[in-house]
């Protein structure tokens, strides 16, 4: 697993790959930060009027004190999640389109003899969709579990880390193996799909890494899944 990563960061620091990668980074940090820049005030103010800890007793003041401080670091880690979410999401959206070219130079550079077992468009992009809608209706169904402080913080971490694995893995897979075949892969290399994923997924909780991460991972998972069906 170290040479397939040092493997990759070769491959992600060549010109092509940098060419690749940082045109729509930049374009996305410029949109994502004055989406926020502008509405993150008001969005906080919003989620907070519905928050409203008060008690009658005057001994209990201090028990107010701490649940009003609980909640606004609550909204406010939450705010900072999901702003990564709306970046991950964007990300991987971009990564969809370019998977195609990373997969393609990966395999020039690197394996040649290896054919690649593409599906149609429609079938990659019918799946795709079904790994979205659920992740959207996760999503929605684990709302009210945000606002437990810690907890929500947590869940929201845990889906987006397996839906970060999940598009990533089906974007280069479907190329490689295409998606049937893609299922065996996945079943047969669970341990080394979910330490990758996890390791990539915590890089890309890094401020400005997490523009970059989503296209280094492809170039992993890349060189991961033609290792594998090299090995038959």
């Amino acid at each position: 697993m170290k040479d397939l990563i040092i493997k990759s960061i070769k491959d992600f620091l060549s010109p092509y790959m940098l060419k690749l990668t940082f045109l729509p980074i930049v374009c996305l940090f410029v949109f994502w930060a004055v989406i926020f820049y502008y509405f993150s005030y008001d969005l906080f103010v919003y989620l907070f009027s519905f928050v409203d800890v008060s008690f009658t007793s005057s001994w209990l003041t201090w028990l107010e004190y701490v649940l009003d401080w609980l909640s606004k670091v609550t909204i406010f880690l939450l705010l900072f999640v999901l702003f990564f979410v709306f970046i991950l999401f964007s990300n991987l959206i971009v990564c969809s389109f370019l998977a195609p070219l990373v997969v393609k130079h990966t395999k020039d550079k690197h394996y040649g003899s290896i054919e690649l077992l593409e599906d149609s468009n429609l079938v990659s992009i019918f799946s795709l969709l079904k790994i979205y809608v659920l992740y959207l209706f996760v999503l929605l169904v684990c709302i009210p579990i945000y606002f437990i402080p810690v907890l929500g913080a947590c869940v929201l971490l845990f889906i987006n880390y397996w839906f970060f694995t999940k598009c990533v893995v089906f974007d280069v897979g479907s190329i490689i193996v295409g998606v049937s075949n893609l299922k065996q892969i996945e079943s047969n290399n669970k341990r080394d799909i979910r330490i990758l994923g996890g390791l990539l997924y915590g890089a890309s909780l890094i401020p400005f890494l997490n523009f970059v991460v989503p296209f280094f991972s492809l170039i992993v998972f890349s060189h991961l899944i033609f290792t594998k069906k090299s090995q038959g």
